[in-house]
């Protein structure tokens, strides 16, 4: 029920950027509104899987934000979400696309406008699904690793994944067919890796303040010797110098 009173109230969820109206326009004036109409449909099918799924885990929602080929779902999640929670959500948003795909190819007749939306539909889900953050692709790979390795270890790894596939496929675009608005991509990605990077010590100490103010259920439980091997969906007991302290006991201290 919730999901169906998302979809009925969604235009008070979407932001859309001046840009994408700019695109709109400038798209009727050259002829290819067609084409501009086909990616933005894409483009919000798999950002509102997102937000429909987020919702779903009771993740308090923003907006859905679309911007000329491309959007993002805003939610006030907790970084301590469940891994199991987190990558559904994340999984929901190629899987929408690929039923809106479905949906519109069946009803398509034009054969242009077919082969148009097939090209658009799996370059944005291969473009979404590289291994590079903050790209899907990039946050399944974090989530998955981060069932095995600390939060802070799961953050560097996926900056350093981040940076050198960028480099190469930047490296790639320059050296076997320039496309100006591929390398524009994968130089704003650059930016976001970099971005990520600079965030890297507020995100750390938001997931430990987290930890501290509120009670997650998590059922696995790990010894540690201090918060930068804490791990996601496991409680912690510290030992230091022979002493064992809960994870709670630890961190009053820290931040007392």
């Amino acid at each position: 029920m919730e999901s169906f009173w998302i979809i009925k109230n969604i235009f008070k969820y979407i932001y859309i950027s001046p840009f994408l109206v700019l695109f709109a326009f400038v798209a009727i004036i050259i002829g290819s509104f067609i084409p501009f109409l086909l990616i933005t449909y894409l483009v919000f099918i798999h950002e509102l899987g997102h937000f429909i799924v987020a919702k779903r885990f009771n993740v308090k929602l923003d907006k859905i934000c679309l911007y000329p080929f491309g959007g993002i779902s805003r939610v006030d999640s907790k970084i301590n979400i469940p891994l199991k929670h987190e990558l559904i959500i994340l999984i929901s948003g190629p899987l929408f696309q690929e039923i809106g795909y479905i949906i519109l190819l069946l009803l398509l007749k034009n054969k242009e406008e077919i082969e148009l939306l097939t090209i658009y539909n799996f370059s944005i889900l291969f473009f979404n699904l590289l291994p590079i953050y903050p790209l899907d692709g990039g946050k399944i790979l974090n989530n998955l690793i981060a069932h095995k390795i600390s939060y802070l270890s799961s953050i560097n790894f996926s900056i350093v994944i981040s940076l050198v596939l960028s480099i190469i496929l930047l490296s790639l675009c320059l050296k076997i067919n320039f496309n100006i608005n591929i390398f524009m991509m994968f130089i704003f990605l650059l930016y976001q890796v970099r971005k990520t990077y600079l965030n890297k010590s507020n995100s750390f100490n938001r997931f430990i303040l987290e930890r501290y103010l509120y009670n997650f259920n998590f059922t696995k439980r790990k010894t540690v010797k201090n918060e930068k091997l804490f791990t996601r969906d496991y409680k912690h007991i510290i030992k230091n110098n022979h002493h064992y302290y809960t994870e709670k006991e630890y961190l009053k201290n820290k931040f007392h």
